[in-house]
């Protein structure tokens, strides 16, 4: 079982994240996000007639995590800010799930369109966002789908550990938020899409 209370005696004061600490603390567990990741493309692979289902399957369901995984860094930030009521709002943002979904859903084809149509947008309400898929853009018209395969167990494995931390993590240990910023937020994003890309190799 680990330790909450031996992460913020023993590692908050090292030059590691004690959230990968907590991520790698996971690898042993049903609920280790990697593992979870690709339970879900199993699950998709098996839902899936051909490769082309298969690549627009990953390539949409990579922009919808990414996005969710959006709102749980602003959810984090609003916990830093209000960790005395960190309980209420965790409880709040699970009961705006189908609200959330339905608004990242919209933004997810929006992006979507914009990367089949070759990177051309006539205008949508998520315009000035759409340079953070423009990079899908050359893999999708190369129909590339090892690239996308890799996409989906990353955002995936990135959307799990933070729902996991939102969740298990600050509801038993809120006094870790205040390690959480806007940089180490994309720095612990970076580790996880790099685990898990290394552990597809």
């Amino acid at each position: 079982m680990f330790s909450f209370k031996r992460v913020k005696e023993t590692l908050l004061n090292r030059h590691y994240s004690p959230f990968i600490q907590i991520f790698n603390s996971l690898e042993d567990s049903d609920e280790f996000p990697f593992r979870l990741a690709i339970n879900s493309l199993e699950h998709l692979e098996n839902e899936t007639r051909n490769d082309q289902e298969l690549l627009m399957s990953c390539l949409e369901d990579s922009i919808f995590a990414s996005l969710t995984s959006t709102f749980y860094e602003e959810a984090f930030m609003a916990l830093k800010r209000n960790k005395d009521k960190a309980i209420p709002l965790i409880d709040k943002f699970a009961d705006t799930t189908d609200e959330r979904e339905k608004l990242i859903a919209k933004q997810c084809q929006e992006h979507l369109n914009f990367v089949i149509n070759g990177g051309v947008c006539g205008g949508c309400s998520s315009c000035e966002n759409h340079n953070d898929v423009e990079e899908l853009v050359l893999p999708y018209l190369e129909q590339d789908l090892d690239f996308f395969v890799n996409l989906f167990i990353g955002m995936h494995t990135i959307q799990y550990t933070l729902e996991y931390f939102l969740y298990d993590v600050f509801p038993e240990s809120i006094e870790l938020i205040d390690l959480m910023n806007q940089e180490n937020i994309i720095e612990f994003r970076k580790y996880l899409y790099n685990y898990a890309e290394e552990s597809l190799d």
